[in-house]
């Protein structure tokens, strides 16, 4: 099962070309909504807003405190775990059939290969 804090860096760390470059040229777009989807969401609590701005700031020091508050939003979003394990699939971020989102009865379930994550 893979840890929701391993997901949250796998996503900073496939998101951080937009702290630099920004949203709109990024390629992939199932990343540009995902990085959408964690913003909407993180927007909602101070905290969140603080790691969003620093990491847009500078994502090699902003990388943490955004990965700390996703690993937090994540345990209780079982739809931004889907959509991340997906995006990362999708993206190439992950290779396809490493990452399975599966939600069942409010318990979300990540399975995933460590040595097909290059991390």
């Amino acid at each position: 099962m893979l840890d929701l804090a391993i997901l949250a860096h796998m996503a900073v760390t496939a998101l951080s070309p937009l702290a630099t470059k920004g949203v709109e040229i990024l390629a992939p777009t199932v990343l540009k909504d995902a990085y959408n989807a964690i913003k909407e969401r993180l927007r909602s609590e101070p905290s969140g807003k603080a790691a969003l701005e620093k990491f847009e700031k500078n994502a090699t020091d902003g990388a943490p405190a955004l990965q700390a508050e996703l690993a937090k939003r994540l345990a209780t979003d079982p739809e931004l775990v889907r959509l991340l394990a997906e995006a990362l699939e999708k993206s190439g971020a992950a290779k396809p059939g490493s990452l399975v989102g599966k939600i069942e009865a409010n318990k979300v379930v990540v399975a995933h290969k460590i040595d097909t994550v290059n991390m």
